[in-house]
């Protein structure tokens, strides 16, 4: 009976394949949680504010793939020199590769507002604005911090008011300026035309 019962025959080593690789996912740090408003406040020529730093966590199945960073001011807001889907961006330095069983991990990069060139007290900058931290593993370019791969993303803001201190007041907080424009709108696969960089 036995000898004559079907079976399965093994002509080969069954083939295993290794880990996917996994879109980042950036988590608040205890750094700069998510829901407050981040102030930056000037009186006369004096900065009132002591340097204020962003930064995140990530996990991610990297297949040996660093993690690349960047750090935008006003995400959404179309630049009308670069067109570029946001005022100015600030580059980090990128995230060593690990695995979905290492957990969180802090970034590489702890980011300050200073280097974004759009960021200082002049009448384009006064007001409620976005910095959204963005994370992939393969952005279009060194400039251009759109990902390759548009599942290939992660972002994390947050709002912050930049204004001119009046004696014995507060700054008042404003509306953040209303998102219109993103890295698929813009279909921002060639560097934009007229120069690299990601501010004006």
């Amino acid at each position: 009976m036995l000898a004559t019962a079907p079976g399965c025959l093994v002509t080969s080593d069954p083939e295993f394949t290794g880990p996917s690789r996994t879109a980042p996912v950036l988590l608040e740090s205890s750094q700069r949680p998510l829901g407050e408003v981040v102030r930056f406040e000037w009186l006369g020529t004096n900065q009132i504010y002591s340097p204020e730093l962003f930064t995140a966590n990530v996990v991610s199945e990297d297949v040996g793939q660093p993690v690349k960073v960047a750090l935008l001011l006003d995400y959404g807001v179309r630049n009308p020199v670069s067109k570029k889907p946001w005022r100015d961006a600030n580059p980090g330095d990128a995230t060593a590769p690990a695995t979905l069983a290492d957990g969180s991990r802090p970034l590489e990069s702890v980011f300050n507002v200073e280097p974004l060139t759009d960021f200082s007290a002049s009448a384009t900058t006064v007001g409620c604005h976005r910095l959204t931290l963005v994370a992939s593993h393969d952005f279009i370019s060194d400039t251009t911090f759109c990902p390759k791969d548009p599942l290939d993303v992660s972002r994390l803001s947050w709002t912050v008011s930049f204004c001119e201190r009046m004696e014995g007041g507060a700054c008042p907080l404003e509306p953040c300026p209303e998102n219109e424009v993103d890295c698929d709108d813009l279909g921002m696969d060639e560097p934009a035309a007229g120069g690299e960089g990601g501010g004006p």
